[in-house]
């Protein structure tokens, strides 16, 4: 099996949680070069993130 068969099958490791209260702002956008929506853990990650 070859490194991309791999990385393909690969899970994500972190996950997506929010609540009620917490400070900071969790969220999706639609990413076209994914084809997929990307997840972000704080509008400064988003603001960083290529948004193309």
């Amino acid at each position: 099996m070859s490194s991309i068969d791999l990385f393909a099958a690969a899970s994500p490791w972190r996950t997506f949680r929010w609540y009620r209260g917490q400070r900071h702002y969790s969220g999706t956008y639609w990413s076209a070069t994914m084809r997929d929506h990307v997840i972000y853990e704080s509008r400064l990650e988003l603001a960083e993130a290529p948004l193309r």
